[in-house]
């Protein structure tokens, strides 16, 4: 009925062990609802013990901080799947947005790692998007736009690494050339 709301997950909980929903995209080729689940929220304290280890913290931190993506049917509100980088091609945990492109019938997923796609029509998923320039480990993209003019521009833009804000690891940077905040203009195919 119309003004009434209802949640697509379990009653129980069954359905998703991240519960946050950073972002929605309405995929109209599949009638599935995207959900990013962006990461969770956590004592970050105990995260940061092991300062001569860093590599071994930050594999800590990525496999504990995010949720991959949640995709539902629309209609029966059933979720279709969970989608994280130990079940499949996702390249990172922690997904901030999901876009959806009406051009190319594609989701657009902004991760911690970068950008790739979902691709609607075939059902299969790109790997990461121009790895060393618009993909690489930590190359933290802020925001996606479809640009609405042009059928074959997207706008990616990227923020300084996570780890810059936490203590002993603020010399860390992404590792996209430069490792500061970025700006692209992505001619798509």
């Amino acid at each position: 009925p119309a003004g009434a709301a209802s949640g697509y997950e379990s009653a129980d909980g069954s359905d998703l062990p991240f519960k946050a929903q950073y972002s929605v995209a309405y995929d109209p080729v599949n009638a599935w609802i995207w959900c990013a689940t962006g990461p969770r929220s956590t004592d970050k304290s105990t995260l940061w013990n092991d300062i001569d280890n860093i590599d071994s913290q930050r594999k800590k931190i990525e496999a504990t901080l995010g949720g991959g993506v949640a995709v539902y049917n629309q209609s029966t509100q059933a979720l279709v799947g969970w989608f994280n980088p130990s079940n499949s091609p996702v390249i990172a945990s922690r997904v901030q947005q999901v876009v959806y492109d009406k051009n190319h019938k594609r989701i657009w997923l902004n991760t911690y790692h970068g950008v790739q796609y979902f691709d609607c029509q075939s059902r299969t998923w790109s790997g990461a998007v121009l790895p060393g320039t618009l993909s690489c480990p930590y190359a933290i993209v802020h925001d996606i736009l479809v640009d609405p003019f042009s059928a074959n521009k997207l706008y990616i833009t990227y923020q300084s690494c996570y780890y810059r804000r936490y203590g002993p690891f603020a010399g860390f940077a992404t590792e996209l050339s430069g490792g500061n905040a970025k700006k692209y203009v992505y001619e798509l195919d």
